[in-house]
Formats: C-alpha cells, sequence, structure tokens
C-alpha cells in the first residue's frame, strides 16, 4: 500500500470519526453514522464508508432546516393569532369599560327616579290625610247642615235661648259649604294628577330597571367571553414558547451541523491537498474566463449549487485559504435582500474588485469564512451550472475530488494561488 497516500487517509479517518461523534448529542434525532470504520474495510471501503455517512448527515441537515422553518412558521401563525385575540380582548374590555359607565349613569337616574317617586307618594300621603281631615270636616259640617235644614220656625221660636246661635250656624254652613266642596274637588284633582305622576314614573324606573337587567347580562356575558379570550391567549403563548423552545433545540442540532460540514468541508480540502500531484496543467488562462461550471446540487461534499473559493499566499505545496478575499480583491456589497436563515445571514452581493467575482452573473455570499479565509458564492435563484471564471490570470490545474467533483487551481501570476471547489 502506498505509504503516501495511507497517511493523510488515515488522518482524515480519524477527522471524520471525530466529527460524527458531535452528532449523538441531538436526542431528538439520532444521527446513525459510525465514529469509525469496521477494522474489515480496506481504505477505499473505509473512504466509501464515510462518504455514505457524510451523505446520511446531509439528508439529517436537511430535515433539520425544515422543521426549523415549520416551527418558525407556526410560531409566526401563534404570534398573529396572539395578536388578534389580544386586540378582541383589548376591545371587550373597552366595551365592559362603556357599559360599567352606562350602568352607572342608569344606577343614579334610578336613584333620582326613586327619590322623585318617594316625593310624590309622600305628597300623595300628605294630601290624603287632608282630604281625610277634610271630608270629617266636610261631613260634621253636612250633617249640621242637615240638621238646622229640617228645622220648622215654630222649632226655632221653641229654641229661643239659642236662636241667635242656630242662625250663626246656619249661615257658617252655607258660606263654608261651597268653600269645602271646592276643596274637595281641588284636592282630589291634585290627588288624581299625583297618582298619574307617581304611575308614570313606576313605568319609567320598570323600563330603567329592565334596561339596566340587560345591560348587567350583556357586561356578564362580556366578562365570560373575555376571560375565554384571555384563556385562548395564556394557551397560545404556552404554544408560543413551546414552539420557541423547540426552534432553540433545532437551531443548536442546526449549528452543530453546520461546524460539523465545516469541518468535513476542510477534510475534503485535506484530501485534495493529498492528492495534489494529481491535478492536470491545463496551461494559461486569462482572468474572467471560463473554467467551469457550478456542480448542479446537493452531493456528499456540498449542500445545495455554490463554489467554493479561496485565495493562498502560496503558488506551491498545499493549499491554504490564508487570504481575505476583501481586502482589496473583491468588494462586500450590501445585504441582498434574501430572508435571514436561521444563523441570521443577510446574503450580501460580491463583486469585482482586482478580481473577478469567479461565478459569472449575479453573485451572492451564502457563507462568509470558512477553513481559513475561504467563502462560499452562488446566485439569488441558485447557480447550478452557473459558469465559473478565473479571478486572476495564470496557469490553470484541473482535478477530482473525493466526492467525484471536479476542482481548479490557478497559480496567478501575482503570486497567488485561487482554488474553486464543487464544479461538474
Amino acid at each position: 500500500m502506498n505509504i503516501k497516500r495511507l497517511v493523510p487517509t488515515t488522518l482524515v479517518t480519524i477527522l471524520l470519526a471525530t466529527f460524527f461523534i458531535g452528532l449523538m448529542v441531538y436526542k431528538d434525532k439520532p444521527v446513525s453514522a459510525a465514529t469509525t470504520c469496521p477494522g474489515y474495510m480496506s481504505e477505499v471501503q473505509c473512504y466509501n464508508y464515510l462518504l455514505e455517512q457524510f451523505t446520511q448527515l446531509q439528508k439529517e441537515q436537511g430535515t433539520l432546516q425544515n422543521q426549523l422553518n415549520e416551527e418558525q412558521y407556526k410560531q409566526l401563525t401563534l404570534e398573529d393569532k396572539i395578536t388578534y385575540i389580544s386586540n378582541q380582548v383589548h376591545q371587550t374590555q373597552n366595551l365592559i369599560k362603556s357599559l360599567e359607565i352606562e350602568i352607572a349613569a342608569h344606577d343614579i337616574e334610578i336613584k333620582l327616579l326613586e327619590q322623585d317617586i318617594q316625593d310624590k307618594e309622600d305628597s300623595v300621603s300628605l294630601l290624603k290625610q287632608e282630604i281625610s281631615v277634610l271630608e270629617g270636616t266636610v261631613n260634621q259640617r253636612i250633617s249640621e247642615s242637615y240638621k238646622y235644614s229640617f228645622l220648622s220656625p215654630f222649632d226655632l221660636f221653641l229654641d229661643s235661648k239659642s236662636f241667635s246661635n242656630i242662625l250663626r250656624k246656619t249661615k257658617y254652613l252655607i258660606v263654608t259649604r261651597a268653600q269645602d266642596i271646592a276643596s274637595l274637588e281641588d284636592y282630589s284633582q291634585k290627588a288624581t294628577s299625583l297618582r298619574k305622576e307617581e304611575e308614570a314614573l313606576s313605568v319609567q324606573k320598570t323600563d330603567l330597571i329592565t334596561k339596566q337587567n340587560a345591560i348587567l347580562a350583556e357586561r356578564a356575558d362580556l366578562a365570560a367571553q373575555n376571560k375565554s379570550l384571555e384563556a385562548q391567549v395564556a394557551e397560545k403563548n404556552k404554544l408560543l414558547a413551546q414552539s420557541q423552545a423547540k426552534s432553540a433545540e433545532l437551531l443548536s442540532a442546526l449549528r452543530q451541523n453546520k461546524t460539523l460540514q465545516s469541518q468535513l468541508d476542510a477534510a475534503i480540502i485535506t484530501w485534495i491537498n493529498a492528492h495534489m500531484g494529481d491535478i492536470v496543467n491545463s496551461g494559461p488562462v486569462a482572468r474572467g474566463s471560463i473554467i467551469g461550471y457550478v456542480y448542479p446540487g446537493t452531493s456528499a461534499c456540498s449542500t445545495g449549487a455554490h463554489l467554493h473559493f479561496g485565495i493562498d499566499t502560496r503558488t506551491s505545496g498545499t493549499f491554504s485559504a490564508s487570504v481575505d478575499p476583501f481586502a482589496g480583491y473583491l468588494v462586500w456589497g450590501e445585504p441582498s435582500g434574501i430572508v435571514s436563515s436561521y444563523d441570521g445571514w443577510n446574503y450580501p452581493y460580491v463583486r469585482s474588485n482586482t478580481y473577478q467575482v469567479p461565478v459569472a452573473g449575479t453573485v451572492i455570499m451564502t457563507q462568509d469564512y470558512h477553513n481559513g479565509r475561504a467563502i462560499d458564492l452562488s446566485r439569488p435563484n441558485g447557480a447550478g451550472s452557473a459558469p465559473v471564471l478565473a479571478a486572476y490570470g495564470g496557469t490553470l490545474y484541473r482535478g477530482v475530488d473525493s466526492c467525484s467533483q471536479n476542482y481548479a487551481i490557478v497559480v496567478q501570476s501575482d503570486g497567488k494561488r485561487s482554488i474553486y471547489v464543487h464544479l461538474k
């Protein structure tokens, strides 16, 4: 067996085994990838086995992202529902306050009516007493008038001692009779009028009490409705908290997987460096020339169609992305407006400066510095099969990576190297 090839491959195997241990901490989505290759496998079999585990990891990553998207949608729906129900609660509370003010006003009006009715009842009672006294007096006068009306002149003559007194009483009774009758009629009319007012006030009071009872019933219904709405808000908040907790778990798992994938990416670069002698010199290439096309889709070495790009300060030896591509080479532009991912990334535009943007068309950065100073580039609507351009002129070398995808290295005329990974 080739010792030169065995050592890097063994290192890759150990690194991959370490990476897969991290996946075992996610209890809701356990990773079944083995931490090491079975002892009976050859180097090639072990390598293929690890690639299968990596593919499984990629599938799980997609599942986790879908679950996170679902949780975020649930949260959005719950937040909308909570906002709507909270508005209903607020409106119901305002309506209840309005009804309470109306009830308080009716209470005052009822009290005033009750006081007015009581005053009328007192006046009627007083008039009844006065009428009773007057009726007694009048009855007495009528009796005396009746008595003296039937005395003959002979009777008056016989009772000569009281004759003057009888004349005086008779004259008094005749004069006061008309006054008593008028007073009785006046009292009777006042009592009748007061009774009518009392009856009208009683009807008004009855109507007001009926209306008050209806308002009280409506307030009770609104209070029950408000209690139900508040219970719904509490339940929705509980569900939202549960969903947010689930999202936190998914985010944690996604970050772990993202870190693991970055480490596996590094392992692929390590594999490329271990096979640097296999690359083929394809001759000179000018800045902006097409040197390949972005691999379309996801594979065991890449998630989604994108270009892995890096710059090295050296022109030979193992490759390491040691140069900041935005230190005068490319331009880090404004956010593209694409919805931020779970880790808050805003997909900025990337533009040319002294170097050509290595993907043709409108380009965004899907992930910044990883594996040193490397970046991932794509297009807003996907970069599958997009032309890959030489960032700077030099000598082009081509190779095939561990996933049977092409990659390119340009030994540049400015004393640096650039690498282009995930090509077809």
